[in-house]
C-alpha cells in the first residue's frame, strides 16, 4: 500500500469536504466503468468520510460489458463505441513523429537526471545532522514531509525562527566528519546560523522524535506564522 500516500489521501478527503459543506447537490451522477482490481481498496477508504447523499451517486462496474448498466443514464448514441454504444470517439488516429519534432540527442537528460525524483538521499553524520530549509511565504501553509530510514537510527526534529537564513552545507569531507563524531563540544540548535539560541530565536514545533531503521514518516503540519522552517 505504499502508492496510498498519506498526505494525498487527506487532501482529497480535505476537497470532497469543501465541495460537500460549499456546493451541495452539484453532482447528478458519477459512473465509473472498468474499475481496476484495486479501486475496491481505495473506495473502501475513501467511501467512509464522504457523504451518504454523495455516495449514493457513485455508480461502480468493473466488469468488462457495461452497455446494460451505463445505458440506464445515458442514450446509446452517447455511449463510446468501446463500451457498446454508437459513439465514435472523434481522437485523431496519429502517425509518424516527422525527424524534424525529434528531440535531438545532446538535449536528453542523463540517466541519473531520468531516475531521479522528488525525493533527495543524504547521508547523517553522527554530531552533524542534514538541516533542509524551508521558507514559508504567508501564515497558514501546510508543510509535509515524507522520508524513509534506510540505515541505522536517526533524530527528526522542525524548528521554526522569524528570520530567514542561509542553506547550511549538506557535505563534509572525511576529517570533519571524524571530528564532528568525537568532538565533545555541545553542538548549536542549527548548524546555518550560530547564532541563534532556542527559546529566544527558535521555537520547537515538532518535539524531537527517534526512527529506527526501515521506519517511514508522512505528516502535514500546517504553520500559524511567518517562518523560515528546518528539518532536521
Amino acid at each position: 500500500m505504499r502508492h496510498l500516500w498519506r498526505p494525498g489521501v487527506q487532501s482529497l478527503l480535505r476537497i470532497i469536504e469543501i465541495v460537500e459543506a460549499h456546493y451541495p447537490e452539484t453532482m447528478g451522477q458519477v459512473l465509473i466503468v472498468r474499475a481496476p482490481r484495486v479501486f475496491p481498496v481505495l473506495w473502501t477508504l475513501i467511501s467512509p468520510f464522504i457523504d451518504d447523499n454523495t455516495r449514493s451517486k457513485f455508480k461502480i462496474n468493473g466488469g468488462d460489458f457495461v452497455k446494460g448498466e451505463i445505458s440506464k443514464y445515458i442514450d446509446e448514441q452517447y455511449i463510446p463505441d468501446f463500451l457498446g454504444g454508437t459513439c465514435l470517439p472523434n481522437c485523431p488516429a496519429g502517425g509518424h513523429i516527422p525527424k524534424s519534432q525529434y528531440r535531438p540527442v545532446e538535449g536528453l537528460s542523463s540517466d541519473a537526471e531520468v531516475l531521479s525524483s522528488m525525493y533527495t538521499t543524504a547521508s547523517v553524520t553522527r554530531g552533524y545532522p542534514v538541516e533542509a530549509v524551508v521558507s514559508v511565504s504567508s501564515p497558514g501553509c501546510v508543510l509535509t514531509w515524507d522520508f524513509d530510514i534506510l540505515k541505522s537510527d536517526c533524530e527528526f526534529v522542525v524548528i521554526q525562527e522569524p528570520v530567514q537564513t542561509p542553506h547550511s552545507p549538506t557535505m563534509l569531507n572525511p576529517v570533519e566528519m571524524v571530528t564532528a563524531a568525537i568532538a565533545n563540544n555541545p553542538l548549536p540548535v542549527i548548524l546555518s546560523d550560530t547564532s541563534l539560541t532556542l527559546g529566544q530565536d527558535l521555537t520547537i514545533e515538532e518535539k524531537p522524535v527517534v526512527f529506527q531503521e526501515g521506519d517511514s514518516m508522512q505528516v502535514r503540519f500546517t504553520l500559524k506564522l511567518d517562518y523560515s522552517d528546518f528539518g532536521r
